[in-house]
C-alpha cells in the first residue's frame, strides 16, 4: 500500500475511534481531492458508517458517491448508513441496486434490509429479499430468522411467521417476543397468551418489551385472570416501576373494567408522564367518573405536565358528560393557547361540549372559526342545536352545508330527521329522505328508526312503515320506532300485533318496547294481554326495572286489577315519585278514595313528591276524593320544594278541585295568576262549578272570557241558560 494511502487509513481510524467529526470531515475534504486515498475501501468504508452513525446522511452519500467503483463491503456500508438515518425506502432501494449489479452481499448486511421491510410493512419486498436469501445460499442463521420473523408478523402474515419461529433452531426471548408482538399486534391476543405461556414453561424469562405485548394482548381481550398472573411476574421480576409497563397495566385495568387496580398503579408508580395521565384520565371518563377525571386533570396541571390531544379530548369529555360548563371553558383557553385547536377533533370535541352545557352561541362560534370544517364538525353542531329544541336553527345549518357542498353523513342526517319531526315539518322530511335515496345512502337501523320516528310524529304511518319494510336487519330500535309511532298515533292494538311480530322475530324487547307495549294494554284495557307482557317482562329480567314496574301498576290500576297493583308495588324494595303516582292514580280511577287517602299520607310521610304526570294523577285522584285542601298543599309543597314545574295540568286539577268544593272566587283567583294563559277548557270548568254552586255573577265572567276566546262556542251560553234556570 502507498505510504499516503496508509497514512490516511491510520490517521482516519484514530479519528473514528475517537469520535472526531470534525477530524472526520476534513478527512472527506481530503479524499476528495486525493484519488489514491479513495481507492483503499475500508477507509472509505470506516468514514461512511462513521457518517451514518455520528454525521449526516448527506455525508455519508457524498463519500459514497465519491467512489468510482464501491465493492460490496461499500454497498453495505451505505446501507448501514440509511438504516441508521431510519431512511428505509433508501434502504431497499439501495439493495435493489446491488442485486441489479449481481452483487454478493455480506450475511450481516440482511437483518437491516428486513427490518426496513418490516417498518414499511413491505411484506412483497421481504419475500423477495427471503427468495435471494435462499437462492444464494446466504449463511442463514437466527439473526436472520429471527429478522424475517418479526417482518412477516409485522406485514400480518402470521403463518409464514410461526412456521419461521417453529424452525429457528435455538429460541431466544428477542424470536419469542417477535412472534408473541406479532400475535398482539395483529388482534390474535389469545394467541399471543398461548405463546407467551409455552415460554415460561421452557424457562425463558421476559424482557420488559415481551412484558408490554402481553399486557397488550390481556387489554385487547379483556383477559383479566391472564392479566393478574402476568402482574404478578411483574412484581416478582420487578419490573412494575417501569413506567411503559405501569403505564400499561394502568391501560389494561381500565379495559379489563377493574378500576381501581389501574388507580393504585397509579399512585404506585416512582413518576409519571403524559402519557400515565392520559391513560388514567380516559380510563375514568369511560367509566362514568368523570368528576374523577377532571380532579386528575387538575392534579396533572399542578405537576406542570404540558397535556397533549388525548388529554385534552378525555377532559373535554368528562366535561360534556357532566355539563361541567366552567372547566371546559378554562380547558378551552389552555387548548386555544397551546394551538391545540387546529386538531379537528379537538376543535369537534369542544364545540360539541358547549352544545353538551347548552352555550349554543359560543359552540357555533368554535364552529364558524374552524379554517375547515369536517363532516363530523357539522353533525355535532347539528346535533347541538336538535337537542336544544332549535329545529329550525338545524336545518338552516343543513341548507348552509348544502351550499358549500359538504356531504351529509348518517350522524347529520339523523339530526336534521329529528328536527324535522320534532317540527312537524312533513315535506322537508320527505325531501331529506329523498336526498338520501339519491345519494346512495344505504338504510341501517338508525337511520330507519329516526325516519319512522319523523313520519309517525307528523302522521304519515303509511311512510313509516314503508321504512320499516325496506331496513333488512330489523334489531329493537327499528321495531321500538314502529311501535312507539303506532302508541303515539293511537293505534294500540297495531302496535301490540306488532309487538308480538318482532318476539317471532326472535327480537328481545328493551325497556322502550315494554313500556309503549304496557301503554297500549292499558289504554286498550286489555288486561290479559298486560299480564302476559308482565310475564314476558319478568322473563328478561326488566321486574326489578322501577319505570316498567310504575308503568305495570299503572295499567292494571287502569285495568281494574287493582290486587296485581298492590302486589308489584308491596315487592318494590324503592318507591319513587312515578311508582307512588301509579298505585295513587289507580284507586283514584277505580274508585276507591279512602286508599287514595291512606297512600297520599304514606307517600308524604316517606318524605316522596309526586313529579310531573305523576303529580297530575295524584291531583286529580284527590280531587274525586273530595279532599280539596290535601290537593292544594300538594301542589305548594312541590312548587316550593323545587321539586316539580308545575304545568297547565296542575293547575287545572287544583282550579277543578276549588270549584267543586265552591271556592270560586280562589278558583277564579288561581286561573288568573297562574303563569299560563286560561284556555277555554279553564273558564268552562269554571262555569261548569258556577252552575253547580248557583254563582250566576261569576258565570256570566266566565261567559264573557269563554265568547272573547271563541265566538263561535255555544257550550258556554248552554250553560249560562242552565245556571239562570237553576236559580229561578
Amino acid at each position: 500500500m502507498p505510504q499516503p494511502r496508509r497514512n490516511a487509513n491510520r490517521i482516519l481510524y484514530g479519528y473514528v475511534r475517537n469520535l472526531e467529526i470534525t477530524a472526520c470531515r476534513r478527512s472527506h475534504c481530503l479524499m476528495c481531492f486525493n484519488a489514491e486515498i479513495l481507492k483503499d475501501t475500508g477507509t472509505v468504508d470506516s468514514l461512511i458508517r462513521f457518517f451514518g452513525s455520528h454525521g449526516t446522511l448527506l455525508e455519508a452519500n457524498l463519500v459514497f458517491c465519491a467512489v468510482p467503483k464501491p465493492s460490496s463491503d461499500t454497498w453495505h456500508a451505505i446501507i448501514f448508513a440509511h438504516a441508521a438515518h431510519g431512511h428505509h425506502d433508501g434502504v431497499l432501494r439501495l439493495y435493489q441496486k446491488t442485486r441489479e449489479y449481481n452483487l454478493s452481499l455480506s450475511k450481516y448486511v440482511f437483518p437491516g434490509v428486513i427490518k426496513a421491510c418490516a417498518t414499511l410493512r413491505a411484506l412483497q419486498h421481504g419475500k423477495l429479499i427471503h427468495d435471494d436469501i435462499l437462492r444464494y445460499r446466504v449463511e442463514y442463521d437466527d439473526m436472520i430468522g429471527c429478522a424475517l420473523l418479526d417482518m412477516y408478523a409485522r406485514c400480518g402474515s402470521l403463518d409464514e411467521a410461526r412456521n419461521l419461529f417453529d424452525n429457528l433452531s435455538s429460541k431466544d426471548v428477542v424470536s419469542w417476543g417477535a412472534m408473541i408482538a406479532g400475535y398482539v399486534q395483529h388482534k390474535s391476543g389469545l394467541s399471543a397468551l398461548k405463546l407467551f405461556k409455552e415460554m415460561q414453561e421452557k424457562g425463558i424469562e421476559p424482557t420488559n418489551i415481551t412484558f408490554l405485548s402481553v399486557i397488550k394482548a390481556c387489554s385487547t381481550i379483556g383477559a383479566i385472570i391472564e392479566g393478574n398472573l402476568i402482574h404478578d411476574s411483574i412484581l416478582r421480576l420487578q419490573y412494575e416501576s417501569d413506567l411503559a409497563i405501569g403505564n400499561a397495566l394502568i391501560d389494561m385495568y381500565a379495559k379489563c373494567g377493574v378500576l381501581d387496580s389501574a388507580q393504585n398503579i397509579f399512585l404506585r408508580l416512582p413518576t409519571h408522564n403524559i402519557v400515565s395521565y392520559s391513560t388514567l384520565l380516559d380510563a375514568f371518563v369511560q367509566h362514568g367518573r368523570s368528576f374523577a377525571a377532571l380532579c386528575l386533570f387538575g392534579k396533572m396541571q399542578l405537576k406542570n405536565i404540558t397535556s397533549c390531544t388525548v388529554t385534552y379530548l378525555g377532559v373535554l369529555k368528562a366535561c360534556c358528560n357532566i355539563a361541567a360548563l366552567e372547566p371546559g371553558m378554562i380547558l378551552h383557553h389552555d387548548i386555544v393557547v397551546n394551538n391545540a385547536e387546529v386538531d379537528i377533533t379537538v376543535a369537534n370535541t369542544v364545540i360539541d361540549m358547549y352544545a353538551k352545557c347548552g352555550l349554543l352561541d359560543e359552540a357555533r362560534r368554535v364552529f364558524d372559526m374552524l379554517p375547515m370544517r369536517s363532516t363530523v364538525s357539522w353533525s355535532i353542531m347539528s346535533n347541538g342545536y336538535v337537542q336544544t329544541g332549535e329545529n329550525h336553527m338545524t336545518l338552516e345549518l343543513y341548507d348552509e352545508m348544502q351550499n358549500e357542498q359538504v356531504t351529509p353523513d348518517n350522524v347529520t342526517y339523523v339530526a336534521v330527521l329529528k328536527a324535522c319531526g320534532n317540527a312537524n315539518l312533513i315535506a322537508k322530511g320527505k325531501a331529506v329522505h329523498k336526498q338520501m335515496v339519491d345519494s346512495g345512502i344505504t338504510l341501517d337501523t338508525m337511520l330507519g328508526s329516526t325516519l319512522i320516528d319523523m313520519y309517525t310524529k307528523c302522521g304519515d304511518l303509511n311512510e313509516a312503515e314503508q321504512v320499516f319494510d325496506c331496513v333488512p336487519n330489523k334489531d329493537v330500535v327499528l321495531w321500538s320506532a314502529l311501535i312507539c309511532g303506532y302508541v303515539h298515533d293511537g293505534k294500540y292494538a297495531q302496535a301490540l300485533g306488532l309487538f308480538k311480530k318482532m318476539q317471532q322475530s326472535s327480537v328481545n324487547p328493551d325497556r322502550v318496547v315494554f313500556l309503549c307495549a304496557i301503554r297500549a294494554c292499558r289504554c286498550l284495557g286489555a288486561l290479559s294481554e298486560g299480564e302476559r307482557i308482565h310475564c314476558l317482562a319478568r322473563t328478561h329480567g326488566f321486574e326489578s326495572d322501577l319505570i316498567v314496574v310504575s308503568a305495570l301498576i299503572d295499567m292494571y290500576g287502569k285495568c281494574g286489577s287493582m290486587k296485581s297493583a298492590c302486589e308489584l308495588f308491596a315487592r318494590l324494595s324503592h318507591r319513587d315519585a312515578v311508582a307512588w303516582g301509579a298505585i295513587i292514580a289507580g284507586y283514584a280511577h277505580n274508585g276507591d278514595y279512602d286508599m287514595v287517602k291512606k297512600y297520599t299520607e304514606e307517600m308524604k310521610s316517606q318524605c316522596q313528591m309526586p313529579i310531573g304526570h305523576a303529580l297530575s294523577h295524584v291531583l286529580s285522584a284527590v280531587t274525586l276524593s273530595g279532599s280539596i285542601d290535601e290537593g292544594h298543599n300538594l301542589l305548594k309543597a312541590g312548587i316550593m320544594d323545587g321539586m316539580v314545574g308545575p304545568n297547565i295540568d296542575h293547575y287545572n286539577c287544583v282550579i277543578d278541585m276549588l270549584g267543586r268544593a265552591g271556592n270560586l272566587r280562589d278558583a277564579e283567583h288561581m286561573l288568573q295568576s297562574k303563569p299560563f294563559p286560561a284556555n277555554l277548557v279553564d273558564w268552562t270548568a269554571l262555569l261548569t262549578a258556577c252552575s253547580s254552586h248557583g254563582n250566576s255573577m261569576l258565570g256570566r265572567e266566565c261567559y264573557q272570557q269563554i265568547s272573547y276566546l271563541d265566538p263561535s262556542a255555544s257550550f258556554g251560553h248552554s250553560l249560562l241558560c242552565k245556571l239562570y234556570v237553576e236559580m229561578g
